[in-house]
Parts: C-alpha cells; structure tokens; sequence
C-alpha cells in the first residue's frame, strides 16, 4: 500500500514557477559516465544558481555571478538559447515544490537536487 502525502489545509496554493526567487541545485555526482555522455566532459559543473526575477528564469554557475536566461517550453520543462539543444526539466515533489534539475543535451542527461 503507498501513501501519499496530502497538501495540508491551510497551505497556499501558489502559481507553478519553476523555483523560489534564489535556489541553488548541487550536481548528483553517482550518474554513471554513460549517462552523462556529452555532458560529462562540456558541462561538469559543481553547482547551479537558478532565479527568477520579473518573470525570467535564469540559471548560472554558481559563484561566478554570470548567468543565461532560460525560455519556457512547458511549466517545469526550459530551453537555454545560450547553448544549442540544452534543456533544463525541474523536478518536483508531491507539493510541487521543485526537489531537482534535469539537464539534457542530446542522450546526455545531468542532474542536480537540492543541497
């Protein structure tokens, strides 16, 4: 028998944005290498400073207070017209809070989740 968790009464149901204003997303390190493919080598980044700010969302590297905006394509799933064929799928749990990142480029997938 499963439970699943209910949204308790008195909590406010909010529009589906795809983070909190400022949310940072440590990469899951135990993805096997043939997983990872293309990303493996072109984008092994630690961890990712994701925002939203007047509407956009946007992503970076975190530390480096650089970052690329992010086009929405679905309610959890982006694209990033920085780099070609990069999209970034929130992951979210059962009261739609997002728990983690999906980056796919091509096969390749990396994932982040919350620290």
């Amino acid at each position: 028998m499963v439970i699943i968790p209910m949204r308790p009464k008195d909590a406010p149901i909010l529009p589906r944005m795809p983070l909190r204003l400022d949310q940072m997303l440590r990469q899951y390190a135990a993805v096997p290498l043939a997983l990872q493919g293309a990303l493996a080598d072109v984008f092994d980044v630690p961890a990712l400073d994701v925002s939203v700010a007047d509407g956009d969302v946007r992503m970076g590297v975190a530390g480096t207070g650089r970052s690329g905006r992010l086009l929405p394509v679905s309610p959890n799933r982006f694209v990033s017209p920085d780099v070609d064929g990069l999209q970034a799928e929130f992951q979210r749990d059962a009261w739609g809070d997002v728990a983690g990142l999906v980056l796919k480029l091509g096969d390749a997938r990396a994932y982040y989740l919350q620290p």
